[in-house]
């Protein structure tokens, strides 16, 4: 995942940040839902449990290291719609939203440092499987 804004920056929850979702905490009235595929929901979940790549935020009591709840973000949009007559009319609402995205990502690859001015010709590029981590 990555995070779309920024929620506390003193603890890296920032626009760009990127982590492991590890648990979606549904409202407490849902039904559950076992090992169905697709599930309708009848509330917004609570929030959202994430793994952080890199972080500042202490650990929390009951949670592994780098584990932060996300929340519900609440936004307010304000449009003016034009008029026919002419002048705007304008018009506010609210969006809650949790302040991410799902995303995937590759590992780093080495990179070929290529003199400024020149150029690096490539006909063909093959991705091998990275090695495994110990």
């Amino acid at each position: 995942m990555i995070m779309t804004g920024n929620v506390e920056t003193d603890l890296d929850l920032t626009n760009g940040t990127s982590g492991d979702i590890v648990e979606i905490m549904l409202h407490e009235d849902e039904e559950p839902y076992g090992d169905k595929t697709v599930v309708k929901l009848k509330h917004l979940p609570r929030f959202v449990l994430v793994k952080l790549t890199r972080k500042r935020a202490p650990r929390l009591v009951g949670l592994e290291g780098g584990e932060i709840p996300v929340e519900l973000r609440p936004t307010t949009y304000n449009v003016a719609i034009p008029l026919k007559k002419g002048g705007n009319t304008e018009h506010s609402f609210k969006r809650r939203q949790f302040p991410l995205t799902t995303a995937y990502s590759f590992k780093s690859l080495r990179l070929i440092i290529v003199p400024k001015g020149k150029h690096l010709n490539v006909r063909s590029l093959t991705l091998l499987p990275l090695p495994q981590e110990p």
